[in-house]
């Protein structure tokens, strides 16, 4: 026999959950369902900055550590030590802090089925329905609507006739945890030897371990292991021999994010910061965010694709110019030589700059797009920048051009 409920959530990460959480708060019944049999076990550098802790507070016990500075350090080994005098960021373990938001989902009546593959969504049909294994046995849900909180690289928006991730629409990247011979701050290393076009970085989770990554749009051929190499040889970590990790991480929307009866929100539908490539806030935002498109639905009892479009129109008022001059950055970025890194870092960083306070003022971590719109309006930096060559005309003009029409 089938079992119904208002909204079947597939996928059990920040998005997900986030997702479960406001709508059962708003009094549906919602099933969540996870081929992990752990909720939040994915691989996750786990930075959360203070917008973030406001609307989900991990608990004391989950935070290693809180943030107030971070250093940079260019491709020629120059450190530039940047500090705030608050706290700007907290390294939290990342599967407890997901599971703290679906026990305050369950607690409002979520019901999680775990271990379990979905094998096919039909969202066409009245009621919708998704199916799933459970050992060779096939169930099925039936619901109004479906969300789909699947993560990176999920075939499941073209199960509901949506696109998928794009090619060169996501980085690669690559993480081990590694143990320390002194305490230390967040790292993040730039240059074409580390991670080109792009940075690694080592994160503290604590006075004696540390998480060292990598992640590039470009093929990483080896960079993972010489980054390790480097940091041991530097007596940054003790040694180089770990298990390293590698996961997908989008830093691009998808085209389209919502169907009959159906939306696709955090990873899944291409919700990171594309400069860092952060995505456990912007997935929780997403999950409200469709939480109140489905609660209209609701009211007005219309679950088609045109009732169900007004999900992209608010995620886009919300989301869309920081995923637009995010990526946008990272295209000038990745167009940079090391030589051109080290003058734009030296550059931004120095003291005697007045665009370095101006920058720094403006820095959030969660949002990104004041400090970039900041930046390019810096006669010092636009002129920088136009000094490395015409590579970079074809993407400043873009980027001009995208300004003045938003």
């Amino acid at each position: 026999m089938n079992q119904t409920f208002d909204i079947v959530v597939i996928g059990a990460g920040p998005a997900g959950n986030s997702a479960a959480f406001h709508l059962s708060k708003s009094g549906y019944s919602v099933a969540v369902l996870d081929r992990r049999k752990e909720i939040g076990n994915k691989l996750c550098t786990g930075i959360i900055g203070n917008n973030c802790v406001e609307l989900f507070q991990p608990e004391s016990v989950d935070i290693y550590k809180k943030v107030k500075s971070a250093t940079l350090v260019t491709p020629s080994g120059t450190a530039h030590k940047i500090t705030k005098p608050t706290v700007q960021g907290y390294i939290v373990n990342r599967s407890a802090y997901v599971s703290s938001i679906a026990e305050k989902a369950k607690a409002n009546g979520a019901k999680y089925i775990l271990g379990k593959t979905v094998t096919g969504i039909y969202n066409n049909t009245s009621p919708a329905c998704v199916e799933y294994k459970e050992g060779e046995i096939r169930q099925s849900l039936n619901c109004k609507v479906v969300v789909i909180a699947t993560g990176f690289n999920s075939s499941f928006p073209t199960m509901i006739g949506l696109p998928n991730i794009k090619t060169k629409g996501y980085m690669i990247g690559a993480q081990a945890e590694v143990s320390l011979p002194n305490p230390t701050d967040t790292q993040v290393y730039l240059g074409s030897k580390i991670s080109p076009g792009s940075f690694g970085w080592l994160v503290p989770l604590n006075d004696s371990n540390c998480l060292v990554g990598i992640a590039s749009r470009n093929k990483l051929n080896g960079h993972m292991s010489t980054f390790l190499d480097h940091l041991q040889q530097s007596g940054k970590i003790n040694s180089s021999d770990v298990k390293v990790e590698k996961w997908g991480i989008p830093i691009k929307p998808i085209s389209k994010t919502y169907a009959n009866r159906a939306l696709v929100i955090g990873d899944a539908a291409g919700f990171t910061k594309p400069t860092t490539g952060g995505g456990i806030y912007y997935g929780i935002l997403s999950g409200e965010i469709s939480s109140n498109t489905i609660n209209k639905c609701f009211e007005s009892n219309d679950f088609t694709e045109s009732s169900m479009k007004n999900y992209e129109t608010e995620w886009k008022k919300k989301l869309g110019n920081e995923l637009k001059v995010g990526y946008y950055a990272r295209s000038i970025f990745e167009k940079l030589s090391d030589s051109q890194i080290e003058k734009l870092v030296t550059n931004l960083t120095s003291e005697k700059n007045p665009t370095s306070k101006i920058l720094l003022n403006n820095f959030s971590f969660d949002w990104h797009s004041n400090a970039i719109n900041h930046a390019l309006n810096q006669f010092d930096v636009v002129n920088l920048l136009k000094s490395f060559g015409t590579n970079l005309k074809p993407v400043l003009k873009q980027f001009t051009k995208e300004k003045q029409t938003s």
